[in-house]
């Protein structure tokens, strides 16, 4: 190691140690070429780390810059949209079921579990909770997966 930081000193012309018969330590051209050194060395490892992740499974978010956002409170009026690829919609599978089958819509995302929203079913305060009705409320119940 020595002869090496001797030859570097010699190729630079500057001495990087203080050298006595018990210690060495670092000259401040020393110290300033070490920690460039070492900050030339850590970006090489971080570009032979993207290198490799190119070769890698895919991961992480991907972040598209948009100039407005498009505010629509209506079913098919997002779909009509997605459709011009204006953008991503979460809708009802429903509502896209068709367009998917025909490849007019791509999933995307398929890993994300879409939040669940709740399901308020009301009835006529006077209404009696008749066969019928539970009949309803429990089907409802169980399509909507409450």
């Amino acid at each position: 190691m020595g002869k090496c930081v001797r030859a570097l000193e010699q190729h630079l012309g500057v001495r990087l140690l203080h050298r006595t018969t018990r210690r060495q330590s670092l000259t401040d051209i020393g110290r300033t070429y070490y920690e460039r050194a070492r900050a030339i060395l850590a970006e090489v490892e971080a570009a032979d780390s993207l290198a490799a992740e190119t070769l890698a499974t895919p991961r992480g978010r991907i972040r598209v810059p948009v100039k407005g956002r498009l505010m629509i409170d209506s079913g098919e009026a997002l779909l009509a949209a997605a459709k011009a690829g204006l953008g991503l919609m979460m809708q009802p599978i429903e509502l896209v079921q068709t367009e998917l089958a025909a490849g007019r819509l791509v999933r995307v995302l398929t890993k994300y579990k879409v939040p669940t929203r709740p399901l308020h079913m009301l009835h006529a305060p006077d209404a009696r909770m008749t066969p019928k009705l539970r009949s309803f409320l429990d089907f409802a119940a169980h399509a909507f997966g409450a």
